[in-house]
């Protein structure tokens, strides 16, 4: 039942983005994440490499499709284990909300769901172990966009990837858009 809750979240968004596809204009986003992992007892801070392409079905809304994937593991010490959290990858389907501050700066928010594969590594004293693990999650963020010109601009936001048992993953991005 969840499967299919999330193919048909995802469904839908595709559907609207593919209705709003002939009057909207395209954009691509790259960004650089310092993210957070954090449980009750650890905490680590991987980084990735996120990527976005977007449509604009208004100058207020866009319809987002993202995927992130891992370039450094965060790692940390939880009494005599050493541990590490590697981001595997985040896909992600959003709904974005744009609102101008100025003529050159925007603010925006974005609304989703993710599903999100990370790598958890730990060594101790009675040996190592290592686990994939998976899960979906509702994910929101907010951030600034500022214009370079016409087709370009710099971003920066804080996104909330997955919370769920308390399990949180969470990142700031500094990225370059580019419209096309």
């Amino acid at each position: 039942m969840k499967n299919l809750n999330k193919t048909l979240i995802a469904a839908c968004l595709a559907t609207l983005s593919c209705v709003s596809f002939a009057q909207s204009s395209s954009y691509g986003e790259v960004s650089y994440i310092s993210g957070r992992y954090s449980e009750p007892s650890i905490s680590a801070n991987p980084t990735s490499l996120r990527l976005i392409y977007g449509m604009k079905s208004s100058e207020s809304l866009s319809y987002e499709a993202m995927l992130s994937l891992g370039m450094a593991t965060g790692t940390g010490q939880y009494k005599t284990v050493n541990y590490g959290i590697k981001e595997n990858s985040i896909f992600g389907v959003y709904a974005k909300g744009i609102t101008k501050l100025g003529e050159s700066v925007q603010a925006f928010g974005r609304l989703g769901y993710t599903s999100t594969s990370l790598t958890d590594t730990a060594t101790g004293p009675g040996g190592s172990f290592q686990q994939t693990t998976s899960g979906g999650s509702l994910s929101y963020g907010a951030g600034l966009n500022f214009s370079i010109d016409t087709t370009s601009s710099v971003n920066v936001d804080y996104m909330a990837y997955y919370n769920r048992n308390g399990i949180n993953v969470n990142g700031l991005g500094i990225g370059y858009q580019r419209s096309f």
